[in-house]
């Protein structure tokens, strides 16, 4: 079986109506895998257009990597974000996979405190 790899990074940008960056994804896309590099905080007014890009990269690969590194804030609308795509995962097609990588403490005590540590795949 031949399978083709592709090795291209993709960034999407989330503009406001002045074009200031909100937020920006970088897509390391490699074979099935995805790895989406965020950059920026998470905020209610982004958490729609996040949410349709989680989708939708989930929609296009089999294991999502969500490096968090340079995400400082998430707002809950984000949080409902990542649930969507985990509901996702466990309900409709459990042969995919999510990991949210590189959380700082801020994030990581929102998702001890909200039970999301036990309902997403959180790597250390």
């Amino acid at each position: 079986m031949i399978k083709t790899v592709l090795n291209k990074n993709v960034t999407d940008i989330i503009n406001d109506e002045d074009n200031s960056i909100l937020l920006k994804i970088t897509v390391n896309m490699d074979n099935d895998k995805r790895i989406l590099v965020l950059s920026g905080p998470i905020k209610t007014n982004v958490a729609e257009a996040f949410s349709k890009n989680l989708m939708e990269q989930l929609h296009n690969s089999d294991k999502l990597i969500l490096d968090f590194s340079d995400v400082a804030y998430m707002a809950s609308a984000g949080l409902r974000a990542l649930l969507t795509a985990q509901q996702y995962i466990d309900d409709i097609d459990n042969s995919k996979d999510m990991e949210i990588t590189n959380i700082n403490s801020e994030i990581r005590d929102v998702f001890e405190s909200t039970g999301f540590i036990n309902i997403l795949n959180v790597i250390d």
